[in-house]
């Protein structure tokens, strides 16, 4: 998908005025991290400097996919077992 198309997608789906996409990218040591955007504002006048906020951020070193991607559904479905042991090691942290 593209930016544009990832845009709208998230305002096609919002249930308000504004709203923060997140995005999977990794860090410098190759960690899989969790980023969070810009505040999106949703206003007809707004929705081309989003999307020009939203290229700038995919540039980004690491940049993986936005989480509303299709790009993010094949990511969780390949690497679900890992993701459900890190998940669950947030859920109940033990020592």
């Amino acid at each position: 998908m593209t930016t544009r198309e990832l845009y709208f997608k998230a305002y096609t789906l919002s249930t308000k005025s504004t709203g923060i996409l997140y995005y999977t990218y990794t860090d410098k040591y190759g960690v899989i991290q969790l980023g969070e955007s810009l505040w999106l504002h949703f206003d007809k006048e707004c929705h081309e400097d989003n999307i020009m906020e939203m290229e700038k951020i995919e540039k980004r070193t690491g940049f993986l996919f936005w989480n509303i991607s299709d790009e993010c559904d094949k990511f969780i479905e390949e690497h679900s077992k890992e993701l459900g042991v890190h998940f669950s090691n947030i859920i109940m942290k033990q020592w």
